[in-house]
């Protein structure tokens, strides 16, 4: 049927143009409007708890749902240009007022669907941006894990030249006892200076540090899931290590200790 149609009877006319467009945007209407009031909820929820894998569920949800709220305003579009085809339209004077009841209608819907619409792209638009910089920040977390082992690495390898070269000094030591004054002494000597190398201060306590502090990021969320598995998965080792060098450390001071008393009993007078 024409947009613009002649009829002897107006009303039967208008009803045939409702049952087209009209009819199909008001079918669609009553199947999306139930789901409009709090359908942005679980993504501004997402994105206040900055739960990135509740937020990307979200996002896709919504950009399905935001292709059936573009459907919608097409179709109303195609009723409102139907019934504004037969606006002042003499033929339909009897029912122009009708008409416009449902140009009214059909506004209103437009109106909630533009307003949804847009606060969907509002939050997804923010949900955009935060996604983005959790990827970022999930990158520099796996940056900064690697580069904290390498970390501990070095401190472990040096705790372990540390650790066999007062083994050696203490065996030495121990070898040759009863020792000679001068010998404790320098054996004495060595152990202090053995201790003194120790990178504890300057390597073990930051490494304690950058650990927790990744450890509450993963704990937060705020790195991948993947990235999130792997750092559980290696952390207990990772202490382990910590735990072997702090072992490390007392073991040298010990010794340093040791050697000390084997320095007082050298001084002694023998009988």
């Amino acid at each position: 049927m024409s947009l613009v149609v002649s009829a002897a009877d107006p009303t039967v006319a208008l009803n045939r143009l409702l049952r087209g467009n009209h009819q199909q945007a008001v079918e669609a209407w009553v199947q999306i409007q139930p789901k409009l009031p709090g359908c942005t909820d679980a993504l501004a929820r997402a994105i206040r708890h900055a739960d990135i894998e509740v937020m990307a569920f979200e996002y896709k949800r919504l950009e399905a749902f935001n292709r059936g709220i573009g459907a919608l305003l097409n179709r109303i579009a195609a009723a409102l240009a139907d019934l504004d085809a037969i606006a002042g339209d003499p033929d339909f004077a009897p029912v122009q007022a009708r008409a416009a009841t449902h140009v009214h209608s059909l506004g209103a819907m437009k109106k909630t669907l533009l307003r949804t619409l847009q606060e969907i792209n509002r939050l997804q638009a923010k949900a955009t941006k935060a996604i983005q910089q959790s990827t970022r920040r999930s990158a520099e977390f796996d940056a900064d894990w690697e580069r904290l082992q390498d970390r501990l690495e070095r401190a472990r390898q040096a705790f372990k030249s540390l650790e066999d070269r007062m083994k050696k000094l203490r065996a030495g030591l121990a070898a040759a006892r009863p020792l000679e004054p001068l010998r404790a002494d320098d054996g004495f000597d060595e152990a202090t200076k053995i201790v003194a190398a120790e990178p504890a201060a300057s390597t073990v306590e930051p490494l304690r540090r950058e650990l927790d502090r990744i450890g509450d990021a993963v704990a937060k969320g705020a790195t991948s899931p993947a990235f999130a598995v792997q750092f559980r998965n290696e952390r207990p080792a990772f202490e382990r290590q910590l735990e072997r060098i702090a072992a490390v450390s007392t073991y040298l001071r010990q010794t340093r200790h040791e050697i000390r008393m084997w320095k007082v009993d050298a001084r002694r007078p023998r009988g």
